[in-house]
């Protein structure tokens, strides 16, 4: 037992002087030299980072809203005029509304059972001027009836006649071909004086059906009965 003791002292004894202590008992102090790279700082570097501006561009966006106005415009069924509203923008001119005209009744559904006897701007291109006294003049090429039937010649200048002067500050309408003045048929189907301004009131009666005429024939019948004459003696 004491030597197992005395074993164990030994052992600690050796550890003690192992780890720097001096066997006199004191705490002894290493010296800085012997710190090596424990004095060293670890040094920090930093990969460099590179932030790429980025541009975005966002496309503006801008609704603009035009303003729009009935406007009437006269077609044909069943042999008479009738008026159709169309939309055009607010405060369209003379020609903008003739133009519209020219274009002839709307497609699908809205259009059926309308047709138009003005001809397309194509076929014979129309041109109308105002003054500040309300006669619109619209000056029609040579080629105008040229494939229009008879009866629809009155229709269509109606149609111009009645459509134009439903726009603000025109209250007749003047005929010109090729600049000078002539006469077009009216409502009634004789013709106007060459340059005179014709009022819409000249063809109010298109926009009615005409009235079917009865005519009633009475026969006269004269029978003649035979007298028989008797003679007595």
């Amino acid at each position: 037992m004491i030597r197992r003791l005395a074993l164990i002292s030994l052992a600690l004894v050796g550890l003690v002087v192992a780890c720097g202590i001096p066997d006199n008992g004191g705490v002894g102090r290493i010296p800085d030299n012997n710190l090596g790279a424990l004095n060293d700082t670890i040094p920090t570097t930093a990969a460099p980072t590179t932030i790429e501006p980025t541009t975005a561009t966002i496309e503006a966006q801008t609704t603009t809203t035009i303003a729009t106005a009935d406007v009437t415009l006269y077609f044909i069924t069943g042999g008479i005029l009738v008026p159709f509203t169309g939309v055009l923008r607010k405060g369209a001119t003379a020609f903008e509304v003739l133009s519209a005209l020219q274009q002839g009744p709307p497609p699908g559904v809205i259009g059926i059972g309308l047709r138009t006897a003005v001809p397309t701007a194509d076929q014979a291109p129309l041109t109308v001027k105002t003054d500040d006294s309300g006669v619109a003049t619209v000056d029609m090429p040579a080629n105008f009836y040229d494939s229009m039937k008879t009866d629809d010649q009155r229709l269509a200048i109606g149609q111009i006649v009645l459509t134009l002067t439903d726009v603000g500050r025109i209250g007749q309408v003047l005929f010109t071909r090729l600049k000078e003045p002539i006469g077009v048929p009216r409502g009634s189907g004789d013709f106007s004086e060459p340059g005179q301004p014709l009022p819409p009131r000249g063809y109010l009666e298109l926009l009615q059906s005409p009235v079917a005429t009865t005519t009633t024939t009475t026969t006269t019948t004269t029978t003649t009965i035979p007298v028989t004459t008797t003679t007595v003696v």
